[in-house]
């Protein structure tokens, strides 16, 4: 069974977690992860469930949002507020 300060240190791993993850999905040059944060965030996810489960979620709105882009560009404000509601959907307990 885990004390405390394991499971205080497992959530805050999973609140930065889920802060990181679209940037490390994304890998977007202009706000990319340190190699050490990637790294953090790749080991992470090799241990926790429920983080792997909300990375693997988010991989396929992102698949899903690149095949809409393909079919034709929505508007830049509509493919952010797109964003912003995944984002605000995955903030909370993944479980």
């Amino acid at each position: 069974m885990r004390g405390p300060v394991s499971m205080s240190r497992s959530m805050i791993e999973c609140w930065w977690s889920g802060r990181v993850l679209d940037r490390y999905l994304e890998e977007q040059p202009a706000v990319p992860l340190a190699s050490d944060e990637r790294e953090r965030l790749q080991r992470h996810l090799a241990v926790c469930d429920r983080c792997a489960t909300s990375a693997t979620e988010r991989r396929r709105v992102h698949s899903a949002l690149d095949r809409l882009g393909e079919r034709r560009s929505p508007p830049p404000a509509s493919l952010q507020k797109a964003r912003e509601l995944v984002q605000d959907l995955t903030d909370g307990d993944p479980s």
